[in-house]
């Protein structure tokens, strides 16, 4: 049985990216719409919601010797759920999900994911706090 646990978790180290970072699993927090998190939901709050990643941002490197500007937060979009549209602006059926862990998420599949909603000016922002892949 031992020798059945160790080959387990080696054939799982293998399977896995190790330049790829892994995703905390989504926290017990209240659920809402991803609707309900641009427009009504109490802010600031913690929140899940559930949907399909329709984009994600990743800040390319920058090369050697060479003077970037800076990026853009990175991101992790989610649609409505089985979505494949990619987003529009201003569509409040979309969120958009800042992350350092945007790498990990895979465009088409469903996650419940778990974030923090705050007010920056006029708008709502969402930073990842740990998500589950559904499918």
């Amino acid at each position: 049985m031992r020798a059945l646990v160790v080959l387990l978790v080696a054939l799982a180290a293998c399977d896995s990216d190790p330049a790829v970072p892994v995703v905390p699993p989504a926290q017990d927090v209240p659920a809402a719409t991803i609707v309900a998190v641009n427009t009504t939901v109490p802010v600031p709050g913690q929140y899940t919601v559930t949907g399909t990643v329709v984009s994600t941002y990743v800040c390319p490197p920058c090369p050697p010797d060479a003077l970037c500007a800076p990026c853009p937060p990175e991101a992790v979009v989610l649609g409505p759920r089985g979505s494949t549209a990619p987003p529009v602006d201003g569509d409040p059926s979309y969120l958009s999900i800042e992350t350092t862990l945007a790498a990990s998420f895979r465009v088409g599949r469903t996650y419940r994911v778990s974030v923090t909603v705050e007010e920056v000016g006029t708008d709502r922002r969402a930073t990842l706090l740990g998500a589950d892949r559904l499918d």
